[in-house]
């Protein structure tokens, strides 16, 4: 046997090292994607707008609630909380509110729900529900 031919019929040392580099570009690659894919998600969570923790109290006597603004974030101008009653759909926007500060609204019936919505002062649509309370007469 020549020494060509035996070398040609040896091959057997060089599939584990093929294996070895397909399973190291496989990792670059599968790396590279991910790496990829959370750098984005980083991005977009750095342009979302922090929703603020507010802490409201709402009191009501009959047809007029007053809700308050106990302590937590304030609501920047620019930014909006929308008052809105489930039973008549009727909503009162409001731009900005600091602590202590409350505002009077319109509340037509006993045992209406009352949504406190905060929407942000960018163009985009970032909106969140911060309390949502029935409103029953105070004694």
């Amino acid at each position: 046997m020549k020494q060509s031919e035996h070398l040609a019929a040896n091959n057997r040392g060089m599939t584990p090292v093929i294996g070895v580099v397909l399973m190291a570009a496989i990792a670059i690659v599968l790396t590279a994607i991910m790496g990829g894919f959370f750098v984005e998600i980083g991005a977009e969570t750095e342009d979302m707008t922090p929703i603020p923790s507010v802490d409201f109290e709402v009191e009501y006597d009959g047809s007029v609630a007053v809700i308050t603004h106990q302590g937590g974030d304030n609501i920047d101008q620019g930014e909006r909380l929308v008052i809105q009653s489930e039973e008549d759909g009727e909503e009162t926007t409001i731009d900005g509110l600091s602590a202590g500060e409350s505002v009077e609204v319109d509340i037509d019936e006993d045992g209406d729900t009352v949504n406190i919505i905060w929407e942000a002062d960018r163009g985009d649509t970032t909106s969140e529900i911060l309390e949502s309370t029935e409103v029953e007469p105070t004694s």
